[in-house]
């Protein structure tokens, strides 16, 4: 029933006010910081430890996230050069997985998307590369020649022609273009030593420089400000030597610069004019990476200072005096992305795209736009990295789609494993949950899920047997657990909510709890995986991440905007505005909609919250439904409007709010909330898909007698079909709200009222009932969970009732095709 497919937006979640939109219990009553849902299962056995930590890794297990894929013959094994003529054009090279000769990639978009491009006979690889608007110049070696090579592009990077260099001229490492018609190349000659060669025309022919750089062998970057200004970087010679050398002449005379001795070549120079440079690489042995700086146009250098943890960086990219970033490899492998704000004088680290390994090239067009080319974490296949926001967030290669699948259940902690699970997924059996004992669960590889090209997965998320009132955080594994929660519970109580959660380079999710002892169970809903579509939007998904606690006394301990909600109260008559985009990972802009928990507590009366796109009128709808000192929470998919802003209403006297950021999905321009739209349309840039052809999502399902939320036509199809024991509702989808015949998977808000009994609801595709739950309840309770189910070949889906008579309301917030 996998079905792979694009998320696409809808304005809110809609559920009217009568029937609530609730989850199970969250912070407060001793919960702690996070934010709960609804949902659980029952059964209870003496507990058992067992340590997951240290499970063997499945052999051939790949990198969360998929590499660059050009639609082409050949994949890209590594990438070693990019430039960025403009923040949507750029041209990468490196070295195809096929053989050992070099490739080429361009994108038109900003690094959504790469098309393959010819590459230059006689070359065997091109390690670096200059733009300027459709006029490229690249350099490397030509293994035929044993030495090195130049060539040039008119039409962005799409064709190229060679050119030679002077004889006795080695590998070319480095290049820099001060104009269209003026560029410097750096490497080595033929028989050790710096070279360095000038082009005059475009790259079409190249002389040698009439000195050569001294105390340098070898040179790995050249940075010109000008025509006849540059400065050179490379492995040291001279003893106490900083390995750089400076010219002002065009290359005529060089002097050796003054500066800290470097027993390690520097890798990458960026000068963002004639006095301000800086340079990186590595520094002594044991001292991991080095930065630079220098104020008088490479004469003289300082050190900058970076933080703990950087191995290397390699790559250095400065769009103005003062703001510069940096690219490199963490000590503890992966990619390492660095920015400075003072010319290069201090440094701090930003988080790398899961899947990213040493990035070895950067090309900055803004001080919000960059794009970085380099490894993935398994060194197999090239992989780039993008920031349009000033490396606040970097994503990872080409789209990410979404898909869904039958529900399946992947991990259950309790003893004598009641849910008969086998395999792989009977890993966590008998692992009862402990407060600092985390428990490492194989997300990919079981469920549906495949085992490499999956960035995140969605799981039902299920907390019971718990020995008091707690709280689980479910977060990448080799990730450090945040200050968020998924799902909140109380003794006695089994809850659950849906969770998009990433994985790390294993595959894996870590959960961890604050309680003695809980028990959990996970079932796979759907997954993101890459690489999408061209044209797709982006579905990241992020650490969690708290943006918002209306509590007095700051008990999240929230700093900057985070804090935006600090001793606020939400009432009837005063609804709450919070700020999304730029906070908490999402894009401060581009993003369609994001992905939110949201926990209600402190509660004086029963009552329910809507959470809308802030600017628009509160819809009749609810998100998270309560009732007088629960703590509750629900997720909410919301769209963005232009302001990134969303707006939380209540209908109560006063209320205390929660809000933590899980992900969001990109639109690849301004956002289109509230816009509306029609099938077949992208109105406002969105480029995930069409928007529902409604102005607000969408109910199409009510049990409830009486018609209560005033249904119409075919989405009367539920009314009066109150669920009873066993009983199973089938649910038409398509051909209502928008959703086209050719949708695949949709997201609905689920909720369930007038319970007779404890009891949960299964939402699978037709066909045999999983072993899952996506709702759980007890007595009189209104529950509701945001659930993602794969649609059948008729465009539906089904809902079981495990005991007693409950109703049941489906709001769709989105499809998938």
């Amino acid at each position: 029933m996998a079905t792979a497919g694009v998320l696409l937006v809808m304005p809110a979640l809609v559920g009217t006010p009568g029937t609530g939109v609730g989850l199970g219990p969250g912070p407060g009553a001793g919960v702690g910081p996070g934010a709960g849902a609804g949902l659980g299962l029952g059964g209870g056995l003496p507990d058992a430890r067992v340590a997951l930590a240290a499970r063997s890794v499945l052999t051939g297990q790949e990198s969360a996230r998929a590499s660059v894929a050009p639609s082409s013959p050949q994949q890209v094994s590594s990438l070693s050069g990019v430039s960025c003529s403009s923040a949507s054009d750029c041209v990468a090279l490196g070295e195809a997985e096929a053989s050992a000769t070099g490739a080429a990639i361009t994108t038109s978009d900003g690094g959504s998307a790469w098309a393959p491009a010819s590459f230059p006979s006689g070359a065997g690889l091109l390690d670096a590369v200059s733009c300027q608007g459709s006029s490229c110049v690249a350099v490397g070696s030509a293994p035929e020649l044993s030495g090195g090579i130049a060539a040039s592009s008119a039409d962005g990077g799409m064709s190229w022609s060679t050119a030679g260099v002077p004889p006795g001229t080695g590998n070319l490492s480095a290049l820099s273009c001060p104009s269209s018609t003026t560029c410097y190349a750096a490497g080595r000659l033929t028989t050790g030593g710096a070279a360095v060669v000038s082009s005059s025309d475009g790259g079409s022919s190249w002389i040698s420089t009439a000195a050569a750089p001294p105390g340098l062998g070898g040179l790995r970057a050249v940075a010109c400000p000008t025509g006849t200004q540059c400065v050179v970087a490379g492995r040291p010679t001279t003893a106490g030597g900083p390995g750089i050398a400076f010219t002002t002449d065009g290359g005529a005379s060089w002097s050796e610069a003054a500066g800290p001795a470097l027993l390690r070549s520097l890798d990458g120079l960026a000068c963002a004019s004639v006095s301000a440079c800086v340079a990186v690489g590595g520094g002594l042995p044991g001292e991991g990476a080095v930065a630079l700086y220098s104020s008088d146009g490479g004469a003289s250098w300082q050190s900058g200072v970076l933080p703990a943890g950087v191995a290397v960086l390699s790559a250095v990219s400065c769009p103005s005096e003062s703001t510069c970033f940096a690219a490199g490899e963490l000590t503890s492998g992966g990619a390492a992305f660095a920015v400075s704000g003072n010319a290069g004088s201090s440094w701090s680290l930003q988080v790398a795209p899961y899947g990213a390994g040493r990035m070895g090239a950067l090309s900055c067009t803004s001080a919000s736009a960059c794009i970085a080319a380099g490894e993935d974490v398994s060194a197999a296949v090239g992989y780039v990295a993008v920031t349009v926001d000033g490396g606040s967030t970097w994503s990872g290669e080409d789209s990410y789609s979404l898909t869904a699948l039958a529900p399946s259940r992947i991990c259950d902690t309790r003893p004598g494993n009641p849910s008969g699970l086998a395999g792989i997924a009977a890993q966590c059996g008998g692992a009862t949950l402990h407060a600092g004992e985390p428990l490492v669960v194989q997300a990919t590889g079981v469920g549906g899920v495949p085992a490499a090209g999956v960035s995140a997965v969605f799981l039902d998320v299920t907390a019971t047997q718990a020995s008091g009132p707690g709280y689980l955080t479910l977060y990448p594994a080799s990730s450090p657990a945040p200050l968020t929660s998924e799902v909140s519970f109380t003794a006695g109580t089994s809850v659950t909510n849906l969770v998009e959660v990433g994985v790390d380079g294993l595959g894996d999710v870590a959960v961890s709890t604050d309680v003695q002892s809980v028990q959990v169970v996970l079932d796979v809903e759907g997954y993101v995986a890459s690489p999408q579509a061209a044209g797709g939007g982006l579905a990241t998904a992020l650490a969690p991440s708290r943006i918002c606690d209306t509590r007095p006394g700051n008990p999240s301990g929230l700093s900057g905007t985070a804090a935006q909600c600090g001793g606020k109260v939400l009432s009837a008559s005063t609804p709450l505005t919070v700020q999304v985009a730029g906070v908490g990972g999402v894009p401060a802009s581009g993003a369609a909609a994001a992905v939110l928990n949201v926990t209600v507590t402190g509660a004086t009366h029963a009552g329910y919250l809507t959470v809308y796109p802030a600017g628009e009128p509160a819809p009749v709808a609810s998100t998270v439904s309560f009732q007088a000192g629960e703590t509750v929470a629900a997720r909410a998919l919301v769209a963005l409007p232009s302001s990134g802003e969303v707006s939380i209403a209540t209908d109560v006297q006063s209320v205390q709010v929660i809000v933590d950021v899980d992900g969001y999905v990109s639109n690849g321009g301004s956002s289109t909330a509230g816009t509306g739209g029609s099938p077949g349309s992208a109105p406002g840039g969105l480029t995930a898909g069409e928007l529902f052809g409604e102005p607000a999502p969408v109910r199409i399902c009510d049990t409830r007698p009486g018609n209560p939320s005033g249904l119409a036509g075919a989405a009367m199809q539920c009314n009066g079909h109150t669920l009873s024991t066993g009983g199973v509702l089938s649910v038409q989808a398509t051909g209502l709200a928008g959703i086209p015949a050719g949708a695949t998977g949709v997201l609905a808000a689920v909720t369930v009222a007038d319970t007779s009994a404890p009891g949960f609801l299964t939402i699978f595709p037709p066909g045999s009932r999983p072993v899952a739950s996506d709702l759980n309840w007890l007595p009189g309770q209104v529950v509701t969970n945001l659930a993602f189910v794969a649609l059948g070949s008729t465009g539906s889906f089904e809902v079981y009732d495990s005991n007693g008579s409950a109703d049941v309301i489906v709001d769709v917030v989105a499809w998938v095709g």
